[in-house]
């Protein structure tokens, strides 16, 4: 005899694994989400220059290739460095007028044509 599960149950049973198929480590993180978590570190960073020195470049900065200028504008505000060449630079620190130093990680984003993000590149200030 075949059983049918019921309707509530299946529901659960789709939802469960909608939920585990979205939590698998690895996969990539939504760009919003991403951008969320830069500003979030950015901005504490900021704050205190002891959290600024040893922040690390993200690892996933890669997912953000494709999102448009006005979304890195709108969760990043405005940059530290606005390039010639489209590119927007963000610096998790602050240095003094004419300081070298740093020791803070700067994240460049590079725009193409169309005013999305083509690549980002991390680098520590020296």
């Amino acid at each position: 005899m075949n059983k049918m599960i019921p309707v509530a149950r299946f529901a659960a049973l789709a939802a469960a694994l909608v939920f585990a198929c979205l939590s698998i480590p690895g996969r990539a993180a939504e760009p919003s989400a991403v951008l969320g978590e830069l500003a979030r570190q950015m901005a504490e960073a900021r704050a205190d220059p002891a959290k600024a020195r040893n922040a690390r470049c993200p690892s996933n900065a890669g997912v953000l290739a494709g999102v448009p200028l006005g979304q890195v504008l709108i969760e990043l505000g405005q940059p530290n460095v606005s390039g010639q060449d489209n590119s927007l630079t963000y610096s998790y620190g602050r240095s003094n007028a004419g300081e070298r130093g740093g020791g803070f990680p700067e994240l460049t984003f590079r725009f193409n044509g169309q005013g999305v993000v083509s690549g980002v590149e991390c680098h520590v200030a020296k």
